[in-house]
């Protein structure tokens, strides 16, 4: 005799629980620093306790694409930087692209908010006809938590007396102007445990000193020259 067949259970309406506002803030937080600072965002739209949550991810990907025009974005960065309530940043990439030459004073002041919060991972990308206009703030290159630094398009205007970044191991620059080649030199003695280091620019000759580095990548337009 065949068996009759079990019908499927009604859906349990505690299936609908909202269980993820249930977790603790520190356990959301942490899920947060997966998404996309945009994605983050959008999370401030459920409750007032989601507005709380999201300007506490220590992880930030800003990028001007994602935003209808760049005054949304230097909206939208200024109050992130303004209401953070964390006393560090932990990562900061910014990806910024525009045609504008008074859109790079913005950079500075938010690389600079970024460095009193005691960031480790600091990515700059500005693609413009302008980006020997970004000026890099001196406290960059005395920030004693920064371990990874990537700078593409970017203009130190004077030199700092001292360069001390104690913690610093990976270190990218492209396309950055120096007032001289010593100030360059002095940055890279300056990474007392810097291990990877990559430079593009116009000569491909580099005085390099270093005990710990393990990786050297200097390009130039006609010439190229990888040492371990």
């Amino acid at each position: 005799m065949v068996g009759r067949k079990k019908k499927p259970k009604a859906c349990d309406n505690g299936s609908h629980e909202d269980r993820i506002s249930q977790l603790p803030d520190d356990l959301i937080s942490h899920i947060l620093t997966h998404l996309s600072t945009c994605d983050v965002l959008r999370t401030s739209l459920l409750s007032k306790r989601w507005i709380s949550l999201w300007e506490r991810v220590p992880d930030l990907d800003l990028d001007s694409r994602s935003f209808s025009s760049f005054d949304a974005l230097v909206r939208f960065t200024n109050r992130l930087l303004d209401k953070h309530k964390l006393s560090w940043i932990r990562k900061l990439r910014l990806n910024i692209r525009t045609h504008g030459i008074d859109d790079t004073s913005h950079l500075t002041p938010w690389i600079d908010a970024a460095v009193t919060q005691n960031i480790q991972h600091l990515d700059v990308h500005f693609a413009s006809l302008f980006m020997d206009q970004v000026q890099i703030p001196l406290n960059l290159y005395t920030c004693a938590t920064l371990v990874h630094l990537r700078l593409y398009g970017a203009c130190m205007v004077n030199a700092p007396e001292v360069f001390s970044l104690p913690c610093l191991k990976i270190m990218q620059l492209e396309y950055v102007n120096y007032p001289n080649e010593a100030t360059l030199v002095k940055l890279i003695s300056g990474s007392p445990v810097l291990e990877d280091l990559t430079v593009l620019r116009p000569s491909a000759i580099l005085e390099v000193c270093s005990q710990r580095l393990k990786r050297v990548y200097i390009n130039q337009p006609f010439s190229k020259w990888s040492g371990y």
